[in-house]
């Protein structure tokens, strides 16, 4: 018996018992009955629609309530190894506080420097700045780089949008603010002004373009290490071992060379430094 109907019948004994020792009380008693009757009955019939409700959920569109909690977290790999053979490392140890370091030019001003809480030293990137590494640095048809980003700002939007990518030539005469302008073949632009969309990618070389979700602004004042690995045409890059290109990014291309640009012009004291690059090629 359903536990509702049950109650009603537990209840309407006292009732019925009272309706047969008093006559003269019958038809109101009768009446209080049949109203907690139809109460009980009304609590029933919600409760098997409630149920029929839950039933056609579960199966709407073929699909089990199981699936309708969310789906499974997917957890993605990190693919990256470092090319053995060393061809460019520096963590600007040897230069000396205030210079610029040998082998980087640029068509404005670097300088190296410490900074309180993060150990070892760092290239200050000045705004409106675009540095090469020089001739000799030249990058093979196959290759990795690694380095690290330390963004300071006291809020993300200060640093605007600092790039890095390759270009065709070493020249350190203009400023690179895209991918595709200036002998740039492509980059990657880190939009910390803007919260909706935090990364951009375009490539001149192959017309590739896209918008990878990564969000940049919770790096201000916290290192993003960079992955970068080229095989022929094929570019990818991961954000502190995030995957974020995997496409084709050159057109055969026979010279490629790094480039990373500071913003066009930092705001409050914001600074963008660079550490700890290494670049690697394979026999």
């Amino acid at each position: 018996m359903h536990k509702f109907t049950l109650a009603a019948t537990v209840f309407a004994l006292p009732l019925l018992a009272l309706a047969a020792s008093s006559p003269c009380h019958a038809q109101s008693i009768g009446s209080l009955l049949h109203s907690v009757t139809d109460t009980v009955t009304q609590k029933v019939q919600q409760k098997i629609q409630d149920k029929a409700g839950e039933q056609a959920d579960a199966t709407l569109n073929g699909h089990s309530t199981t699936a309708r909690r969310g789906m499974p977290r997917i957890t993605g790999g990190f693919d990256f190894s470092p090319a053995p053979v060393s061809l460019y490392q520096d963590d600007f140890a040897a230069t000396a506080i205030g210079a610029m370091p040998r082998p980087w030019k640029t068509n404005g001003s670097g300088q190296v420097v410490s900074v309180q809480g993060f150990p070892g030293k760092w290239l200050e990137l000045s705004g409106s700045s675009t540095f090469k590494l020089s001739r000799e640095h030249r990058l093979p048809d196959r290759f990795t780089i690694e380095f690290d980003l330390l963004p300071l700002a006291e809020t993300p939007s200060d640093l605007n949008n600092p790039l890095f990518g390759f270009a065709g030539d070493d020249r350190a005469t203009d400023y690179l603010s895209d991918g595709v302008n200036d002998g740039a073949l492509n980059a990657i632009d880190l939009l910390f002004f803007n919260a909706g969309s935090d990364v951009s990618v375009y490539s001149g070389a192959s017309g590739f373009n896209s918008n990878p979700d990564f969000n940049v602004q919770g790096y201000a004042n916290r290192i993003l290490h960079v992955s970068i690995a080229v095989d022929g045409n094929r570019e990818r890059v991961w954000l502190d071992r995030t995957k974020i290109l995997d496409s084709r990014m050159f057109q055969n291309n026979p010279s490629r060379y790094f480039f990373i640009s500071a913003p066009m012009k930092y705001d409050h004291g914001a600074k963008l430094l660079l550490g700890n690059v290494r670049i690697g090629g394979y026999k």
